[in-house]
């Protein structure tokens, strides 16, 4: 069977998907869809680097800065966010793919057609929160799609706030997605499959916090 990647059906016909994922023998479309998910992904980071999002290490500087200073200082910040924009889906794509190939035995290319399912989700949740942080102001650990703001009533610790700012919707979501997909293609057991998508996934958004607690930006 001839599989043509096809990523709203996967969000919205997800049985379909799930079927004709698993009776997939040839599977067409993957880098076309990957790249054009690497376009939205640049295009998000590079309007989210424009206006600045993100860039909070910082800020406090800019009253200290000459206009050249300060042009090249976006520019450099502007230049790392399309950089990352570039990366990121590459790295969500391929590494997980490859961890659930080598410990769930599953086919390597069905399993990159899950995790390009993986990053339309995480780029709707970035979609979605550009124009709140830009036009409401507030940053992404202040997400109304997270538990962030609901923390911050709790404690003033700033790495618990992270780390439930980074935990949302979109967090649980992409595990429904995995691990559906995982079940139609191992062999493996339904608990086993579940604890590995679960391990990997709090490994992603333990690091993920912890990089956005440190603030990259500080250390250059």
């Amino acid at each position: 069977m001839n599989y043509n990647v096809r990523l709203l059906r996967g969000i919205f016909r997800p049985n379909i998907y799930l079927y004709q994922l698993q009776q997939a023998e040839v599977i067409s479309g993957f880098w076309l869809r990957l790249v054009m998910l690497i376009g939205g992904s640049v295009l998000i980071s590079a309007l989210g680097g424009y206006y600045g999002l993100g860039s909070e290490g910082f800020s406090h500087e800019l009253t200290t800065l000459d206009k050249s200073e300060f042009a090249a200082r976006k520019l450099f910040f502007v230049g790392g966010n399309i950089l990352w924009g570039f990366i990121y889906p590459m790295l969500m794509t391929f590494f997980p793919a490859l961890f659930y190939w080598i410990v769930l035995e599953v086919n390597f290319l069905k399993a990159t057609v899950m995790q390009l399912l993986v990053i339309v989700v995480l780029l709707v949740e970035e979609l979605l929160l550009v124009p709140l942080m830009i036009f409401l102001e507030i940053s992404k650990i202040d997400s109304p799609f997270a538990l962030g703001v609901i923390v911050q009533y709790l404690t003033a610790n700033d790495l618990i706030k992270h780390f439930a700012g980074t935990f949302s919707i979109f967090f649980i979501w992409v595990i429904i997605i995995q691990y559906k997909t995982l079940i139609a293609l191992s062999e493996k057991s339904k608990r086993f499959i579940f604890l590995i998508v679960l391990g990997i996934n709090i490994i992603i958004w333990v690091t993920s916090s912890i990089v956005s607690y440190l603030n990259i930006e500080k250390l250059i």
